[in-house]
């Protein structure tokens, strides 16, 4: 465990649909889908407390009341967390600009529906020491076609990113994990309906504002679609991956 990140903040996206994962997810929203008993997002919550993080942000809209009643203002699972509620869905992009007051000038955001275990000190550290306006986690999948697919140059900064390519272009996907400047939002309307993947990423990569911190091979699943919903409790069954009332980890 470490303390060194307890003073970064980390922002969840939260508020979406999860279309994918109906009809699951007609009934809850997507973070809260169970794993053991226990929401999936409360997985996520404990490992990065492992990590040093306490402080947390949530953009949430769909069913945000199953969230905000299971983690409460997080003390009692020793953390502090605020909620920023979109009044209709407005993306990835939208829901941060629409919790424009609530951001730290410097943040991690993270996806809910994603499990990833990495040494999240390494990744802040290149963060501030290239400054740019975001700085990605990669890695690297055989079937990279259902990620957005980043291109690097010789010193890790990407210089051409898509969002689930329909041709391949090469195989470092994006984990889920960035570290942004809170100047991103200057790209972003408010009150619209706006894609960080597809509609800001690309315009930061041809500005050369987006760096990428490539990691090894480790436990990654993202429990977006039924098929990897699946996955992940066969993974457990089999003890690929662990999970316990402490959280989740790759064995």
């Amino acid at each position: 465990m470490t303390s060194e990140n307890k003073n970064i903040q980390v922002v969840f996206n939260a508020g979406g649909l999860g279309t994918r994962l109906r009809p699951l997810t007609y009934y809850i929203t997507k973070a809260m889908v169970p794993v053991l008993g226990k929401p999936f997002l409360f997985y996520q919550l404990e490992l990065l407390k492992k990590h040093g993080f306490t402080r947390f942000l949530m953009c949430v809209g769909y069913k945000c009341d199953q969230i905000k009643g299971f983690f409460g203002d997080g003390s009692r699972f020793g953390a502090s967390i605020n909620y920023s509620e979109e009044p209709e869905p407005l993306g990835t992009g939208g829901s941060l600009k629409y919790a424009e007051k609530f951001l730290d000038d410097v943040f991690l955001l993270l996806p809910a529906d994603t499990l990833l275990d990495i040494n999240f000190n390494a990744l802040i550290d290149q963060h501030r020491l290239f400054n740019p306006t975001a700085t990605m986690t990669l890695i690297k999948k055989q079937d990279p076609s259902q990620y957005g697919v980043a291109v690097l140059n010789g010193n890790q900064r990407i210089i051409k990113f898509v969002e689930k390519p329909k041709n391949f272009i090469g195989n470092n996907t994006n984990a889920g994990a960035i570290i942004l400047n809170k100047k991103i939002l200057n790209y972003i309307q408010p009150n619209k309906l706006v894609s960080i993947e597809k509609d800001v990423y690309p315009i930061l990569v041809e500005e050369g504002k987006m760096q990428s911190f490539v990691i090894d091979e480790t436990y990654h699943l993202d429990i977006g679609v039924p098929e990897r919903y699946k996955q992940f409790h066969e993974d457990i069954l089999t003890g690929k991956v662990i999970c316990d009332a402490d959280g989740c980890k790759g064995s």
